[in-house]
């Protein structure tokens, strides 16, 4: 883990309140445990006879569902008291690392002396001592007024143009920022993020990689004077909100649901991708590449197989070699999951990435990050991915 993890935005933004799912709440002399803000999850609390405090997290739906045990709460101090809490999971395991934030912008992980495995599914934790109220979450909190504050941050400076493509299931904005080329060329790189709430280290990668392509470097300028470039954030805002482990509002895992689009976040999307015309002669608007971010227990990129043909032309396997002769502090693995793996009665054959190279035959690639890969060297990494990928583009041209 990092020794300290910060979340460096343009701009000033506190941990937001509003609308959220109804979560647990207690309090004893010494301390209040609350679970009103955006993001938050707790869903029960309760104080033992001998004063240790219980907190619970289960999923919003039943399992089968991801063990991706997302948790979020804030401590008020009431004393100098010191304070410890024992979490407990169920229908899942302790997965991630606790961290600490007094003002939701600035995150510590909690020391491993701190941290005490009972079980697979209980840990006990001793919170820090601080004064002030702070929250502790499974990762930082990245929010949906954070992505909204970069998005409009983006279409402030920048040639994206930030507009509405849906709604959620909850009737909540999703939103996309399109920069077109230059010189009228109709070829797109297409990137979504967060189907899935608590990985938000592939948020952490997502910013740094799209901020790359609108970099004023010599690569990057060319490379929008030829593609354009389609970016939709945040698929799941109300997952996000709500502080889910895996679905959408209506039990989805929505990276299962390219193909059907029965919920309105993938119908948002799909809408979305319809301008991409599938051998049509007319000059419509062309797919020339697609990238969902995500995280998992590593860093991974999930891609098609070196027999499958591509546009680019073995894009996934010239992308990985370029960019792992650069890396100085991350480590990442290509692993090929060939299309002819899935059949269409399994979950996984409708993912994004299936999807995207059944329909497009472009190169369609999971890009997943470590729960715990440090935060400044998966920042590096996304700078060199972003700018190894517009390179191998750009050679696929015509000269």
């Amino acid at each position: 883990m990092n020794n300290y993890i910060s979340i460096f935005l343009a701009v000033c933004l506190a941990v937001a309140s509003g609308p959220v799912q109804a979560q647990a709440a207690c309090e004893t002399t010494d301390v209040a445990i609350k679970s009103d803000f955006e993001s938050a999850r707790l869903n029960g609390c309760k104080i033992a006879e001998n004063g240790q405090i219980h907190l619970k997290i289960t999923p919003e739906d039943s399992p089968p569902i991801n063990p991706s045990p997302w948790y979020a709460f804030k401590v008020v101090p009431k004393s100098n008291a010191s304070i410890s809490v024992l979490l407990s999971y169920e229908n899942g395991k302790h997965r991630y690392w606790p961290k600490v934030s007094t003002d939701g912008r600035e995150w510590a992980p909690l020391p491993a002396d701190k941290i005490e495995k009972i079980d697979p599914a209980t840990v006990r934790l001793t919170l820090p001592e601080m004064a002030q109220p702070y929250y502790v979450a499974a990762q930082e909190m990245i929010t949906n007024h954070v992505h909204t504050a970069w998005i409009d941050e983006m279409a402030e400076k920048s040639s994206f143009k930030k507009s509405l493509i849906g709604h959620s299931e909850q009737k909540r904005p999703i939103y996309k920022i399109e920069s077109q080329s230059r010189n009228g060329n109709h070829s797109y790189l297409v990137i979504v993020g967060r189907q899935h709430p608590p990985e938000v280290t592939g948020a952490l990668a997502l910013m740094p990689f799209v901020e790359t392509l609108m970099a004023e470097t010599p690569l990057a300028t060319r490379f929008r004077e030829n593609f354009g470039i389609v970016v939709v954030p945040v698929m799941n805002p109300d997952g996000v909100a709500l502080g889910h482990w895996r679905h959408n509002t209506r039990g989805q895992d929505l990276n299962r649901d390219w193909g059907p689009f029965k919920h309105a976040e993938t119908q948002a999307i799909k809408n979305e991708l319809e301008r991409f015309q599938v051998n049509n002669s007319k000059p419509k608007d062309r797919l020339a590449m697609f990238l969902d971010f995500h995280s998992t227990g590593r860093n991974v990129l999930y891609t098609q197989s070196n027999e499958e043909e591509t546009y680019p032309r073995d894009f996934a396997r010239k992308w990985h070699n370029s960019t792992s002769v650069r890396f100085k502090n991350y480590k990442a693995e290509r692993a090929e999951r060939p299309l002819a793996n899935y059949t269409p009665n399994q979950a996984a054959y409708n993912t994004s990435k299936n999807y995207i190279y059944r329909k497009y035959g472009v190169a369609a690639i999971t890009y997943e990050v470590g729960d715990n890969t440090d935060r400044q060297a998966l920042k590096e990494a996304a700078i060199i991915y972003a700018e190894e990928m517009m390179r191998l583009m750009l050679e696929e041209l015509p000269s």
